[in-house]
């Protein structure tokens, strides 16, 4: 199975609702890649963020269909193995995520490509939502054909 690892700051909205949106739609296209994701973030105590996951980004998954977990884990944070060994990564923001992969993983940075997705307050979570579904779905274009 091949993979593919979304990245964004927390590890709480952005990376995580690609992750969730990528394998819905490669179950339903029967692909055999899965996604997983992380945070760029060194250290995730002082985000602000309650609870494991976005809760935007559960409404958004059932607006979508895509069921959501009964138990989502909490945040993590990336590694320089996670990157190397995934067959494809994105960064949800060059701007806000290339200092951040410069400065933690400068040796893996050409691995990594970039969507133009900010983060609350830059982009609102409907703009973002419906800039990452395009992104995702264009993965998965690409994937599939």
């Amino acid at each position: 199975m091949k993979q593919i690892l979304f990245l964004c700051s927390g590890n709480y909205y952005r990376s995580r609702f690609c992750e969730l949106y990528f394998n819905a739609l490669a179950e339903r296209s029967r692909l055999s890649w899965r996604a997983d994701s992380s945070a760029l973030l060194r250290d995730l105590s002082d985000t602000g963020n309650v609870g494991a996951i976005a809760k935007e980004v559960i409404e958004k998954l059932n607006e979508l269909g895509v069921e959501s977990l009964a138990h989502p884990r909490m945040p993590k944070i990336a590694t320089a193995k996670q990157i190397c060994t995934a067959n494809r990564v994105y960064a949800a923001s060059r701007v806000e995520h290339a200092p951040m992969v410069e400065e933690h993983f400068l040796e893996q940075a050409d691995l990594i490509e970039f969507f133009e997705v900010e983060d609350v307050p830059i982009m609102q979570p409907e703009e973002a939502f419906e800039l990452l579904c395009k992104d995702v779905e264009r993965v998965i274009e690409e994937l599939t054909s």
